[in-house]
């Protein structure tokens, strides 16, 4: 597994422990935060066994006003998640050039 696929774990991991049970996702595709927990053990699952066809799905989520920043707005930690995003891109871009 590359550096960029374990940080890339990391940050889902960290977007999972910030959707809580009470986690606003009302502006989300999102039905509930556990439907979005789930999803995100989906996606670190599957990067964790060596399977990156899923950073384009990740990609999506990750664009300004998706998924990740509208759950992050919503319950207040966008600054985080604006620095996350960032730093996404620039591990998407070293990704998808080794694909």
């Amino acid at each position: 597994m590359t550096k960029e696929t374990t940080r890339l774990i990391e940050m889902l991991k960290l977007i999972k422990s910030r959707t809580g049970k009470d986690a606003d996702t009302s502006w989300s595709s999102y039905d509930d935060p556990q439907e979005i927990r789930d999803e995100l053990d989906e996606y670190i699952s599957k990067l964790t066994a060596g399977n990156e066809e899923v950073l384009d799905t990740l990609n999506l989520l990750f664009a300004p006003t998706s998924t990740f920043q509208e759950l992050s707005i919503a319950n207040n930690w966008s600054d985080e998640y604006l620095a996350m995003a960032e730093e996404f891109d620039k591990l998407f871009e070293k990704l998808k050039k080794k694909n």
